[in-house]
C-alpha cells in the first residue's frame, strides 16, 4: 500500500468512513511517467537511435495523416507560429530543440486521437528531446525548417498522403543524422576506452 501511495495510485483516509481508495491519475501524471521511463529507458542506451527512428516513422505518420484529415483552424495557426518561432536565428538549440517537439506535438493533437496521444508521449516528449540534443551538432537548421513547412503544407490541404510522404521525408532526413550521430558517439566511446 505505501509503494501505491507513493505512486499516487491510491489514497487512504483514516477514521470511520476511511480506507484505502484507487487514485486516477491525472493527464499530467500519466505524462510525466511516460516520459520519466522514456527518458531512463534511453539514457541506459535500452533503445538505439534507429529504432527511434523506426517507431517515430510509424506512428507520426500516422498521426499526421489523421491530421490532414481533422486538423482545425486553430491546429494549423498553432503550427505556423512555432514554425515561425523555429525559424527566428536568436534561438538557442535547446529552444529550437523545443519548439521541434511542440511542433510535432501539435500535429498529435490535430490527429484527435487521445490513445495515440498518449502514445506518442513516449516518442515526442522523452525520446524526441533527448536524440534532438544528440544529433542537433549534425543537422542544419533549415533543413528542418523545409521539412516541417512540407507537412504543414500537406496537413493544410487536407492531403493525407502527402502528409505521410512528409513525414517520411523527415524521418529519412533525422534517419541519415541519426547514423552520422551514433558513428560519431561509437568513435567517442572507442576513444575514451582506449584513453
Amino acid at each position: 500500500l505505501k509503494r501505491l501511495a507513493a505512486k499516487n495510485l491510491i489514497r487512504s483516509r483514516r477514521g470511520v468512513s476511511g480506507g484505502n481508495f484507487v487514485t486516477l491519475p491525472s493527464e499530467e501524471q500519466v505524462r510525466s511517467d511516460l516520459s520519466t521511463t522514456a527518458i531512463l529507458l534511453v539514457s541506459h542506451q535500452v533503445f538505439s537511435l534507429a529504432e527511434v527512428a523506426e517507431s517515430r516513422r510509424l506512428l507520426e505518420s500516422s498521426c499526421a495523416r489523421l491530421a490532414a484529415e481533422r486538423r482545425s483552424a486553430d491546429h494549423l495557426a498553432q503550427l505556423r507560429d512555432v514554425l515561425a518561432r523555429q525559424g527566428r536565428p536568436d534561438l538557442s538549440d535547446e529552444e529550437f530543440c523545443d519548439a521541434d517537439v511542440a511542433f510535432h506535438r501539435i500535429v498529435v493533437n490535430a490527429a484527435g486521437n487521445p490513445v495515440m496521444d498518449y502514445v506518442m508521449v513516449f516518442a515526442l516528449e522523452a525520446l524526441h528531446p533527448s536524440t534532438n540534443l544528440v544529433i542537433n551538432r549534425f543537422r542544419k537548421r533549415d533543413d528542418v525548417l523545409e521539412l516541417q513547412a512540407g507537412l504543414l503544407e500537406a496537413i493544410e490541404a487536407g492531403d493525407a498522403d502527402l502528409a505521410a510522404r512528409a513525414v517520411d521525408a523527415q524521418m529519412d532526413h533525422l534517419t541519415r543524422i541519426y547514423d552520422e550521430a551514433q558513428e560519431w558517439v561509437e568513435a567517442r566511446r572507442i576513444e575514451r576506452d582506449d584513453g
